[in-house]
């Protein structure tokens, strides 16, 4: 059977190999203090991973077309977590408030400096231990969106509020 060992023969992984697993992981942020939103890990419902795009650049030679890696660019990330009432304050509303706070004034209409904006956020793989194995770090993060989950009186699901994390650039730590 291909892409298996049997009885020790064939192609494939050891059997002491680990496949990683979707459902292993963890988000969180790891720069400054982010007041509330401390244990927000905990809260966590998915997260894609970082998306490294290269555009293509095309040179022309005579009548061929040779194409060559060009600009690149990070792709912003969704981190999608469930929506939770801690006394009288919604999750919602501390994401957003910290958010707004940190990366833009709203009383005066202005938008802060990155240093005082930005932070650093991880996406942490793990085995089956619950041990991280490799990280995902993502470099000056700030949110571009924060989008709570429609109201309605049609489902009885759990509200979830996702952001959506723009960032300069990223790094796997292994």
């Amino acid at each position: 059977m291909p892409g298996f060992k049997i009885h020790g023969e064939g192609k494939g992984p050891s059997a002491t190999v680990e496949s990683a697993r979707a459902h292993r992981w963890e988000f969180y942020f790891t720069g400054g203090d982010i007041g509330d939103l401390s244990n927000l890990d905990v809260y966590a419902l998915s997260s894609q991973r970082p998306v490294l795009e290269i555009d293509k650049a095309v040179m022309h030679a005579g009548i061929n077309q040779i194409h060559l890696p060009g600009k690149y660019k990070w792709n912003p990330i969704n981190v999608k977590f469930y929506e939770t009432l801690k006394g009288s304050t919604l999750s919602t509303y501390a994401l957003f408030k910290y958010w707004s706070e940190k990366v833009i004034n709203l009383k005066q209409h202005t938008v802060k400096l990155p240093q005082e904006s930005q932070t650093q956020a991880r996406v942490a793989m793990l085995n089956g231990a619950g041990v991280g194995v490799y990280f995902y770090v993502l470099y000056n993060v700030w949110p571009s969106k924060v989008e709570p989950a429609e109201l309605t009186y049609t489902s009885s699901e759990i509200s979830t509020v996702q952001v959506t994390l723009t960032y300069d650039a990223a790094d796997e730590v292994g």
